[in-house]
């Protein structure tokens, strides 16, 4: 018998979703983020954002030297669909967001007994609302909560373990250049 070198099995723990961005469902967002004046009564804004985001999630284990040296990646790449939709109820807009991921790979197999990560999963769902509260010289500010709810696949790499809660103040405003 000839000695051989052990190798420990890499295993890792979902919980999180490695992707962070968050889209904007207003239409008249700028560079993704939400204005203060909600959609007026009875409108609404619906819509579908595909991306493709690679190696999202990388396994980076120390050498000697004190680098780092890329093991592989949890997430190869990651195609997802963001549904939305958007309502105005006056001074009032509520949106939904659905993630959806469409297909990811991996590079490590799944530990014995338990199942892979899933090609396929749904992310956690997103609820908010924007309340309108003062527009003034062209300034707006609007008060908007937001929250997850933990719906999606955790040990698939597509939502998270808890709810989220985002509580934000947006203020926006508008000035002409030329007159």
């Amino acid at each position: 018998f000839a000695p051989s070198v052990a190798h420990a099995q890499m295993t890792y723990e979902a919980g999180f979703d490695p992707e962070q961005l968050q889209l904007s469902a207003d239409p008249g967002s700028v560079a993704l983020q939400d204005g203060a004046q909600p959609l007026a009564l009875r409108e609404y804004a619906a819509g579908l954002a595909l991306h493709l985001d690679g190696d999202p999630l990388d396994i980076c284990v120390a050498d000697g030297d004190g680098g780092c040296v890329t093991d592989g990646d949890i997430v190869n790449s990651q195609f997802r669909a963001d549904a939305f939709a958007l309502v105005g109820l006056g001074r009032v807009d509520v949106r939904a967001l659905l993630p959806v991921v469409l297909h990811q790979s991996s590079d490590f197999g799944a530990p014995m007994g338990e199942s892979g990560l899933s090609s396929a999963a749904v992310g956690d769902l997103r609820l908010g609302g924007r309340v309108h509260l003062l527009e003034r010289a062209g300034v707006g500010v609007a008060g908007d909560l937001s929250f997850t709810i933990p719906t999606g696949g955790v040990s698939h790499f597509a939502g998270d373990s808890g709810t989220l809660v985002d509580p934000r103040v947006i203020v926006d405003g508008e000035r002409a250049i030329v007159d």
